[in-house]
């Protein structure tokens, strides 16, 4: 179950990096939200489409997760980091 929602978290910060592409103005909670659903969608797309290529194995499944998390790799920017400090920060209160 831990590992389920390591899962789960991983998936939904990938989908989160692809918030910051979509909208500038909005706040954490949306982009939690929107997240999940963006990476659970990118997360289901890729597993289909590796299965259908590769068959249905874990070498598909973490094809599908790489995709998935693959957005966090737009907090490399400096830019996108500083707007995720400031809505933590907004949000925390």
């Amino acid at each position: 179950m831990l590992l389920s929602l390591l899962l789960i978290f991983a998936i939904s910060f990938g989908g989160l990096g692809i918030t910051y592409l979509l909208s500038d103005d909005e706040p954490l909670l949306w982009r939690l939200a929107a997240g999940c659903v963006i990476g659970t969608a990118i997360f289901g797309s890729a597993g289909f489409a590796a299965a259908m290529l590769l068959g249905l194995s874990p070498l598909s499944a973490m094809m599908a997760l790489a995709a998935a998390i693959s957005p966090l790799l737009l907090f490399y920017d400096a830019g996108r980091r500083k707007r995720f400090a400031h809505d933590w920060a907004s949000a925390s209160g």
